[in-house]
């Protein structure tokens, strides 16, 4: 419901035609009993004869499929890339592992950084921004040419090909969510994440594992922004969060302020089928330590109105996502070189930051002064009684407010 709140619209295509583009008129929904209703309005052109019509851009495993053939057989000449396949799912789908590399000095010793989507079939933004980042990474383009300098890329672009093939939402073959399952998968039921646990883990242990970003897309907030992990070290959560940070400063659609490091978002239940312990990004750090271990979100329909700057949020299509694709490429040199300065050609949203240092430092300042608000809230709230503490809960459920020791109900 906040997706058509916020005015989220199906997209269309003619049979003969490629193109999808949104509806017209707006699409709405209703809850009637314990079902959502969709109401799409559309009104046929003379002449058409099929038209298709979904809830969002489609990024299928034939397009996947294709852009992975066209991958290879259109390489820069200093970029290597090699497919392999990780393993077959239940429906006998292969789970593709891109490496992709500098042909222009030795790699065996560069760090990795390893990213995956579509673990919920669903999330086809996930796959459009992660086009976006292959096409800079093969393209010779001179920020990902630099990246590439630095560092190999493990890119897994389809953790769930089955659920995509048959139109599943979140879950697999097995009505899974398979982001709740990395804590122990199992090799039968779900190979994929299995394969993918034990690639991650292998990787790490070489010393080269750099960063992980899982690419998902989310109904609720808008823009794109990070979940990380939560630290008690100031200096781990300032490298956590250091990349986001940047990425604010790069991308106009990007919003930290939606971001979240919380130790409750480690542990909070996911919907229906469990916590989020069992997801990618929380288990995979539990199992290795790794700092940069992300979740990628981003909306399916549009910018938060305060991220872009503008009056009207602007609505999301595959170009928007790939170029935050693009942009994560930014980032990633800009933390790499640590310069703000570093990407000749990023046009850097309006920011109040001197240089890198300044960035950096006033993110570590922010994070010791959150850490320290939390400690004398929480202070405060072991001193409270269980009975109020109790009144405190019952207010809240009632629209009250606790003031001193008083309960003073609110008028609606």
């Amino acid at each position: 419901e906040k997706l058509y709140d916020l005015d989220m619209r199906a997209v269309w295509r003619r049979a003969n035609s490629s193109e999808w583009e949104r509806t017209a008129q707006r699409t709405t929904h209703q809850t009637v009993g314990e079902n959502g209703v969709l109401d799409i309005p559309f009104t046929f052109e003379e002449g058409d004869d099929i038209v298709y019509i979904a809830f969002t851009y489609p990024y299928s495993n034939v397009h996947l499929n294709k852009k992975l053939d066209a991958i290879l057989h259109t390489l820069h000449p200093n970029i290597d890339v090699t497919r392999t396949e990780l393993t077959l799912t239940p429906d006998g789908n292969p789970i593709h592992l891109l490496t992709i590399s500098t042909t222009t000095k030795p790699t065996e010793n560069l760090p990795i950084i390893l990213l995956s989507a579509r673990v919920h079939p669903s999330e086809t933004p996930a796959s459009w921004i992660l086009e976006g980042t292959l096409d800079g990474l093969v393209s010779g383009d001179s920020t990902f040419t630099q990246l590439l300098e630095n560092y190999v890329f493990y890119v897994v672009p389809c953790l769930n090909p089955d659920g995509v093939a048959r139109g599943h939402c979140r879950n697999d073959v097995y009505g899974k969510n398979l982001n709740r399952l990395y804590g122990s998968p199992s090799p039968e039921e779900s190979p994929g994440i299995y394969a993918f646990k034990k690639l991650f883990i292998e990787t790490h242990a070489t010393g080269r594992l750099y960063c992980y970003i899982d690419l998902h897309s989310h109904h609720g907030k808008r823009g794109w922004f990070f979940y990380g992990n939560n630290f008690d070290d100031v200096g781990k959560q300032t490298e956590c969060q250091l990349l986001p940070k940047i990425l604010s400063v790069v991308s106009p659609h990007f919003d930290y302020e939606g971001c979240n490091f919380s130790k409750s978002n480690m542990t909070a239940l996911g919907g229906k089928d469990g916590t989020k312990k069992g997801s990618a990004r929380v288990s995979l750090h539990q199992a290795t330590g790794l700092v940069r271990c992300y979740t990628l979100e981003c909306n399916f329909n549009t910018s938060n109105i305060v991220a872009t700057g503008g009056k009207v949020p602007p609505k999301y299509t595959p170009s928007t996502w790939k170029q935050m694709g693009h942009d994560l490429g930014k980032g990633l040199l800009i933390l790499t070189h640590e310069d703000l300065e570093a990407c000749p050609d990023a046009v850097l949203v309006p920011h109040t930051f001197k240089g890198f240092a300044h960035l950096k430092d006033a993110l570590t300042q922010s994070i010791i002064a959150k850490k320290e608000r939390l400690r004398k809230r929480s202070s405060i709230k072991s001193k409270l009684s269980p009975e109020f503490v109790k009144a405190q809960q019952q207010a809240q459920q009632a629209d009250c407010v606790v003031m001193g020791r008083e309960l003073v109900q609110v008028s609606s």
